[in-house]
């Protein structure tokens, strides 16, 4: 049974969600004021950072509503870290770079932009230490977790004070550098360390390493249901393990922080933390029921494909239309009248497939059983022999239910009461 939440709570969730949105169309419109001085991998993945943070808070707050798992409002913090992260970056460049002096303390706010990503990176690590239950997977996990939970504030001071320059739009872009402003430039050697990248990088895979030995040990010590649930996030975190590996070895080898092959490794843990972990537990979501709350997704997605494609078909219709329709008027008003009325005909059609599709996708058992219950209907309309609709019947149910036995009990008008068992 779903829990009920308290109105509080939900109206908590909405806000952080609609929080998330709004920073990120914020961000979106700084990013675009800002495109001529983004070199463009930097500008595409400020948009896409934002995105992905809407996407971590979206999937948070359906798992806080239906199911008050804490790993639902780990995703929320996260997403919401992630669009604050990308909305500072581009304040910073447009108060930099873009119109000089035009908002206060641009540089502060884009290096707040990277220590933001401190925070951001251990509750990734997090989500994996505790997926899917949103809890340790024994007691004695708990002084890890503290100790991660610990290090990470002396982490973060060290990276705020340690001279260094932030790179921009974070973490590790291109697009604008400059000096640290909260340095302090008489820190010793080993401190100054801590604040590095280098200094993070061991720290983080340490931290993804214990992530990935407690998912190895809940997929030991699982059933069959939750080894298929973990298994497709227990992938990202392994390569994300191992991109961290290749980004700590590359820097000791050439000793700095950027070179060609820890700027490919950096490249491969953004994907894996902004797209591969969200599209993991989704697919545990829609695929092996996770937390059931796949019916809202489901349906979340049949009506974004539906929205997708009915707005291409519209537009698409109505520049024909007009093509077609110009040496008879220079009006478009028929075009889009004609539009209008063909999308509105193929808005059901197109969501039965789509449906159709999605669950045949994701849903392969319920779409085989609902093959094997029409097919029967089928049959049924043209068959006459009681012996044969018996025996298809129970293949029927067999097939749908898998149940251990199926008996069909059948009186017949003038005969007694007869058996069979399959």
């Amino acid at each position: 049974m779903v829990p009920r939440l308290p109105g509080r709570v939900v109206r908590v969730v909405s806000g952080l969600l609609a929080c998330t949105a709004l920073l990120g169309v914020a961000n979106a419109v700084l990013t675009l004021a800002a495109w001529q001085d983004l070199v463009p991998a930097d500008a595409y993945s400020n948009l896409g950072g934002s995105v992905a943070g809407l996407v971590y808070a979206t999937l948070g707050a359906m798992i806080v509503r239906r199911v008050g798992n804490r790993i639902g409002w780990m995703l929320i913090g996260v997403g919401l870290l992630l669009v604050i992260l990308c909305l500072t970056s581009a304040y910073a460049v447009v108060g930099v770079v873009t119109h000089p002096g035009s908002v206060p303390a641009a540089k502060l706010v884009g290096a707040i932009s990277e220590w933001t990503f401190v925070p951001i990176f251990v509750g990734v690590a997090y989500v994996l230490l505790i997926f899917p239950t949103g809890a340790l997977p024994s007691a004695r996990w708990r002084p890890v977790a503290i100790t991660a939970v610990a290090i990470t504030p002396l982490l973060l001071v060290g990276y705020i004070v340690t001279p260094r320059p932030v790179a921009l739009p974070a973490p590790g872009g291109v697009s604008l550098l400059f000096p640290n402003p909260l340095a302090i430039g008489s820190l010793g050697d080993d401190l100054a360390f801590i604040g590095t990248l280098q200094g993070l990088s061991v720290f983080y895979t340490l931290v993804l390493g214990v992530a990935l030995v407690a998912l190895v040990a809940r997929y030991h010590w699982g059933d069959a249901e939750l080894r298929q649930q973990i298994k497709w996030i227990g992938c990202a975190a392994v390569a994300g393990v191992a991109c961290q590996v290749v980004v700590g070895l590359a820097q000791v080898a050439c000793g700095c922080d950027r070179s060609p092959v820890t700027v490919v490794a950096y490249l491969g843990e953004a994907v894996i933390a902004l797209v591969g972990i969200p599209v993991a537990i989704t697919v545990a979501i829609l695929k092996y029921g996770l937390y059931q709350i796949d019916v809202i997704i489901n349906r979340a997605v049949v009506y974004s494909f539906l929205t997708v494609a009915l707005a291409g078909m519209y537009l698409g219709s109505v520049l024909l239309l007009q093509l077609l329709l110009d040496p008879v008027t220079t009006q478009s008003d028929l075009a889009v009248a004609g539009s209008t009325l063909a999308v509105a005909a193929l808005f059901s059609p197109a969501r039965i497939r789509i449906q159709r599709a999605v669950d045949r996708r994701f849903y392969r058992s319920r779409y085989d059983a609902g093959r094997t219950i029409d097919g029967f209907a089928a049959r049924l309309r043209h068959e006459l022999d009681l012996d044969a609709v018996g025996l298809d019947l129970r293949a029927a149910v067999h097939e749908t239910l898998q149940p251990a036995h199926v008996t069909l009990w059948l009186r017949p008008s003038g005969r007694s009461l007869t058996t069979a068992r399959r």
